[in-house]
C-alpha cells in the first residue's frame, strides 16, 4: 500500500493545518468567554452600584463599591488572562502506523 499525504502549499499537511486552526480557535473562544464574564460583572457592579446610590440613599457608599468592585474585576481579569491554558492535547491526532 503506499500512503498519500496531502499537503497545502507551504508544506504544512491538512491534518497538522486543521490542528492549528482548531487550537487557534478554541484560545480565541477562551478569550471571548473571559471578555464576556468581564462586561457582565461589570454590569453587574454598575447596576448594584446605581441602587445603592439612587435607592439607598447612600452615594458615598455607592462611589466606594463601584471603584473597589471594579479594582477587584481587573485583577480577576489580568489573573485569568495570565493562566496556563487548557491542555490542548486531545486535539492532537494520533498517527496510527498502517499494516502492512
Amino acid at each position: 500500500m503506499v500512503q498519500h499525504s496531502i499537503q497545502s502549499q507551504t508544506g504544512v499537511s491538512a491534518v497538522e493545518a486543521a490542528t492549528e486552526e482548531l487550537v487557534a480557535h478554541e484560545r480565541t473562544y477562551e478569550g471571548f468567554t473571559v471578555f464576556a464574564t468581564g462586561v457582565t460583572v461589570h454590569i453587574a457592579i454598575l447596576l448594584s452600584s446605581l441602587a445603592l446610590a439612587f435607592f439607598a440613599n447612600a452615594t458615598t457608599m455607592a462611589f466606594i463599591w463601584f471603584f473597589a468592585a471594579h479594582v477587584g474585576l481587573i485583577v480577576l481579569l489580568v489573573r485569568l488572562a495570565h493562566m496556563p491554558r487548557a491542555s490542548v492535547d486531545h486535539l492532537t491526532p494520533r498517527v496510527v502506523p498502517l499494516r502492512r
